[in-house]
């Protein structure tokens, strides 16, 4: 009896065997389940096509790469049999877990492509954690689409409960502890749970607790301020080795209809939150907050696609950096002080977004990386301008902020070296911008920009004075120039000639110079500001009084009249290296 003989005899006997019987023909991917097997799992009964696509999809999404690995065996006739454990989907959304076993049959024509197999299901759908007693997870999504099923709109909440520092306790005090911690968590919580709420373990060191009879996120604070107070009146039972917290999400809902992955996409947002922003407490869903967040993920998404298309949409401003030594005290001289510079900016123009500065962008390059691949299309960029100019101003310096995730996470040195070699430009007329920050670490900066400076290049600190303020950066990093913080300056400008924040920026100035740096002040709006400020020395001035940051062919007609000419861009500007190689994928 060949194939086809074989298949059309099993679908006509298939409600004749055991109901969860099924046989497969591997040839043309049709399976045959019983008329029950089939209304179980919300497949067509009989013989059907696309067979392993349509089992594929149901299988938990976790278990696929199993399944599909063996699958793979078998019909490559590597594996003649097989008994597999997965999860399931079925029909009503449940989750089963199953054990399928499985084995060719052979045939006349000894093509051995059926294979017959029988799922075995474990205890239904409630099965529990063999840690805590209860119940998983996955019948807390059970549990939800059968009621909103018998209901069709539900009011409630879920509430997601997690220990704090987890992998610390597993490491420190070993998992036994880990684990002693976990159950004393389930107890405390059942404990606190009132009518109608039920808990549900989850997949790591977190619980659920789900309640679909009208309570508030005012019953869900209480519960979670119940439970802190059950552990700690529980810290004895591990004899105190270990003082853990816990964190909590929660998101209410009234008369809702909302799919249970909706809301825990919102539930796992708060409760993220609350582990970056301090743990040890509850926070609940906030619609505005996570706006911003789909906001910020879909402006990263846009960012990545517009670096890949060439860096389609970035532009590079500049804004002119004056020599304040030919600005006498009086300061009706200032018109007259030459630009000795310029600071290259970052904007980016979007069809959807507009038109947006480094403020607006660089966080989320910088949180996703992206701030590599496009750091060295903004080295590249400056240094080709700062060359064309030079033709015409050869003492003119271009100042190029590099940011601290450069600096952690790319090949800085050799980024540079790149784009001085393949724009020509004097290195001398370069110069790095490195903002102060405690995301650096000193000891590793300062060999780097030793190896910086052995190119050439010099080395600013920028925005200095806006918080972390390393005394080791001044000592250590042998800088050229001391940029001080717009903040910092306005302050000084706005009070008093005996003001405090003057007296600091006095101070600064003086132990700059100590230290053979040079001072530039930025954010210089007024003749005013320049008369506080020009007895205190500095070198160099930076503000909207001197000229916004503009493109390269306005800066170049109002600072210099210089014709409007473009740096050429040729084939190897991308340093000759495949981009999406450095490319964060989404």
């Amino acid at each position: 009896m060949g194939n086809e003989a074989l298949t059309d005899a099993f679908s006509a006997m298939r409600n004749c065997f055991d109901e969860n019987v099924y046989f497969y023909n591997l040839e043309d991917d049709t399976c045959i389940f019983s008329d029950k097997l089939a209304d179980l799992l919300g497949l067509p009964s009989g013989v059907f096509g696309n067979a392993y696509n349509s089992i594929f999809n149901l299988i938990y999404e976790s278990d696929r790469n199993l399944y599909a690995s063996v699958m793979s065996l078998v019909k490559s006739k590597k594996r003649s049999r097989f008994m597999l454990e997965y999860r399931i989907t079925a029909k009503d959304g449940s989750i089963i877990r199953v054990n399928d076993k499985a084995n060719i049959i052979k045939t006349e024509s000894n093509v051995d492509r059926i294979l017959a197999g029988r799922l075995i299901f474990e205890n239904g759908t409630a099965y529990k954690d063999k840690l805590t007693g209860l119940e998983v997870f996955d019948r807390c999504v059970h549990d939800y689409n059968s009621f909103l099923r018998r209901k069709t709109e539900v009011s409630g909440f879920l509430m997601k409960i997690g220990i704090d520092n987890m992998n610390a306790i597993n490491e420190r005090m070993g998992k036994s502890v880990g684990d002693k911690v976990i159950q004393i968590v389930a107890k405390c919580a059942q404990k606190a749970l009132p009518k109608e709420t039920f808990l549900y373990r989850g997949y790591e060191d977190d619980f659920m607790i789900m309640n679909l009879s009208g309570g508030t996120a005012i019953d869900g604070g209480k519960i979670y301020s119940t439970i802190k107070r059950f552990i700690s009146e529980s810290e004895h039972e591990i004899d105190y080795k270990v003082i853990f917290t816990v964190s909590a999400g929660i998101v209410a809902f009234v008369s809702s209809a909302t799919p249970f992955n909706d809301l825990q996409q919102r539930i796992n947002f708060a409760f993220q939150y609350i582990k970056d922003h301090g743990k040890n407490s509850i926070k609940a869903f906030d619609s505005k907050e996570y706006k911003k967040h789909l906001d910020k993920f879909d402006l990263q998404e846009q960012l990545r696609l517009a670096i890949k298309k060439d860096y389609e949409g970035f532009k590079m401003y500049y804004q002119p950096l004056i020599d304040a030594t030919k600005i006498s005290e009086n300061a009706d001289d200032f018109a007259k002080a030459p630009v000795i510079g310029a600071e290259a900016l970052l904007r980016w123009e979007h069809p959807r977004f507009g038109f947006l500065g480094a403020g607006e962008i660089i966080p989320t390059l910088e949180e996703f990386n992206l701030i590599v691949p496009l750091g060295r299309w903004i080295l590249l960029t400056a240094c080709r301008q700062c060359k064309l100019w030079n033709k015409y101003l050869p003492h003119f310096h271009m100042s190029i902020n590099l940011s601290y995730v450069q600096i952690e996470k790319s090949d800085l040195v050799f980024d540079v070296r790149n784009a001085l070699e393949k724009s020509g430009v004097n290195p001398e007329n370069i110069v790095l911008e490195i903002t102060e920050s405690g995301s650096i670490d000193t000891d590793k900066i300062i060999p780097l920009l030793k190896q910086l400076r052995e190119l050439g290049v010099g080395i600013d600190i920028d925005d200095f004075g806006t918080g972390y303020s390393n005394m080791r950066y001044l000592q250590e990093m042998n800088a050229d120039t001391l940029k001080l913080d717009y903040t910092m300056i306005q302050k000084a400008v706005t009070g008093d000639v005996n003001s405090k924040d003057k007296v600091v920026v006095d101070h600064i100035a003086r132990l700059a110079k100590d230290l053979n740096m040079k001072i530039c002040m930025e954010g210089i709006e007024s003749k005013e500001d320049v008369k506080k400020l020009i007895g205190l020395g500095p070198n160099k001035f930076q503000g909207f009084l001197f000229g916004s940051p503009m493109d390269a062919d306005t800066f170049a007609k109002k600072k210099f009249n210089l014709p409007n000419e473009r740096p050429a861009v040729d084939a190897d500007q991308f340093f000759d290296e495949n981009l999406s190689r450095h490319l964060p994928q989404s």
